[in-house]
This record gives structure tokens, sequence and C-alpha cells, in this order.
């Protein structure tokens, strides 16, 4: 128990996401992860797809986890290290 009288809290270990990081959960047994789509998103807009490696860690964390969270990365792009960044914008469909 966290605080006293909560016994509901569940606290994530975040960032798992990342291979390293995805690994060292599992390793050490952790049932409660957090990742972020950020970087995914980024490889699907670079690349037009997400590496089978990048499938493959959320999978397993999904199926290591009693519950996994993967955030929007949105809190990224808007107030993060590429915060104020601008890359072309999208075509007009109809242009």
């Amino acid at each position: 128990m966290i605080c006293e009288g909560q016994k509901n809290i569940k606290v994530h270990l975040a960032t798992t996401e990342q291979k390293i990081k995805a690994i060292s959960s599992i390793a050490g047994n952790c049932k409660y992860n957090l990742g972020t789509a950020y970087p995914l998103i980024t490889q699907l807009y670079n690349n037009n797809n997400i590496s089978d490696s990048n499938k493959g860690i959320l999978k397993k964390m999904d199926e290591k986890s009693n519950h996994y969270i993967l955030d929007s990365g949105l809190f990224t792009l808007m107030f993060g290290a590429k915060k104020g960044l601008k890359d072309n914008p999208f075509p007009e469909e109809n242009a």
C-alpha cells in the first residue's frame, strides 16, 4: 500500500515501449506497465509502417502485464523534446 487507505493504487513502470525497458520489466516480473505511442506514431509517419520489433514489444508487454497502458504520446509532442517543431503540412486531399 502506498498511501494509507489507498489499496487500489497501482504504480505502473514507464517507458516500456523501449526494448531494454520492456525486457527489464519482464525480467523483474513487473505486472503494471506504461508505454507511450509517440515513437511508434513517429515511425509510422516517417516510414509508413511500424516495425515488427516494436509490434512484438507491445504484444509481449500486453501478454506479461496484468495491466498495460499505452498513452497517446500527445504530451510528448506538445510539451516534450519536440515541442515547437513543425513539419510540412499534410497535402490537401482534393488539391
